[in-house]
């Protein structure tokens, strides 16, 4: 039988071990911000051959959003935009390379959600896009409305936020989905492209690489019906604060220097007095708590430019996909986009 004493004392040592447990974890373990400048490059998980998110060139060069955040990571935490290893996934592929280690983050094109970060215990370090669900058909189809399509195929990726809104929107309207399920956005494309399903779902973001704005010879047509809103997001893997501190705060200057009206030339060039050199001057004070050197933040920016620069580059008006910005304004210019405050 436990005394007195024992049955305070044991329930409270319970309690205060529970409570130890993500500490001692934490200790024993190395936080991904350490191993990342051991290594001396970034390993950095990318949608896989997603036009304006991430594709290789024939040359081997990859280009897209993912990719620029990255280089913009890799020169405030490693000096240089260079030093990143581009990990193609599928996903499928994306959180298990992610759980596993083999990448340090998944750069973007992933919807946060609430059940990813219970599940997975995975930290969304804030919207790198914002983006929204919808659906495609061929502009020949006769399709111009999403009840059309029920019982007819629709191509998409699973084990994705689409999967799960489209079966979600079919049940509460009593129509018939009938899925076409591959492991990739790529795959997913192709059997659209072949005919091989009537529709194909997926982000806007993704969607709008086949069909340029105001293309009126595009043989593709986006319904107008959106299925969801979707906060594409790096993530990391968690329990990594220092990680997840460093990968957020990078966001927000990209962000802060397009609200601030500094791009890339202003952010290589600092001008005594400038708007830029202020904004620099701010963050220079918070380099060496974050881990990171003074000139963390300017050498982001100079390397891929502001938020702006990098959509309208790989998404925008420089780009054949000339994707409206949308939400994807700063908020100073009607947009969800802005950063909190240094100080």
């Amino acid at each position: 039988m436990q005394t007195l004493a024992e049955r305070i004392v044991r329930p409270l040592l319970i309690l205060l071990l529970l409570a130890l447990t993500p500490t001692l974890a934490h200790a024993l373990g190395q936080d991904v911000f350490e191993k990342v400048r051991e290594q001396g490059v970034l390993r950095c998980g990318v949608s896989k051959s997603i036009p304006g998110l991430a594709l290789q060139a024939p040359g081997g060069e990859w280009a897209g959003t993912d990719v620029d955040f990255c280089k913009a990571l890799a020169a405030a935490v490693l000096g240089s935009p260079d030093r990143i290893r581009v990990v193609p996934l599928s996903a499928v592929e994306r959180f298990p390379a992610l759980l596993a280690a083999r990448v340090d983050l998944i750069a973007g094109g992933t919807t946060w959600t609430l059940a990813r970060e219970l599940g997975l215990k995975v930290s969304f370090v804030g919207p790198l896009m914002f983006s929204a669900q919808r659906v495609m058909v061929r502009a020949d189809s006769g399709i111009s409305a999403l009840s059309q399509l029920s019982g007819e195929s629709i191509c998409l990726v699973r084990s994705t936020t689409h999967e799960e809104h489209l079966r979600g929107l079919f049940q509460v309207q009593g129509w018939k989905p009938k899925l076409l399920l591959k492991n990739s956005y790529v795959e997913s494309r192709a059997a659209f492209e072949s005919g091989h399903c009537r529709a194909l779902s997926g982000d806007e973001v993704a969607l709008a690489s086949m069909k340029p704005a105001d293309d009126g010879s595009s043989p593709y047509r986006l319904l107008p019906d959106v299925i969801s809103n979707e906060p594409l997001s790096a993530v990391i893997a968690g329990n990594n604060p220092n990680w997840e501190r460093v990968v957020r705060w990078v966001l927000f200057m990209l962000i802060a220097a397009e609200s601030n009206g500094i791009d890339q030339r202003a952010a290589s060039t600092l001008q005594p007095g400038s708007r830029a050199d202020a904004l620099a001057a701010q963050a220079r004070r918070y380099g060496p708590a974050l881990g990171l050197d003074p000139a963390w933040a300017e050498r982001a920016v100079a390397a891929v430019g502001n938020y702006g620069e990098i959509f309208e580059r790989n998404l925008g008006s420089g780009s054949a996909i000339k994707l409206s910005r949308g939400l994807n304004r700063p908020a100073n210019q009607g947009g969800m986009l802005y950063a909190p405050p240094l100080h």
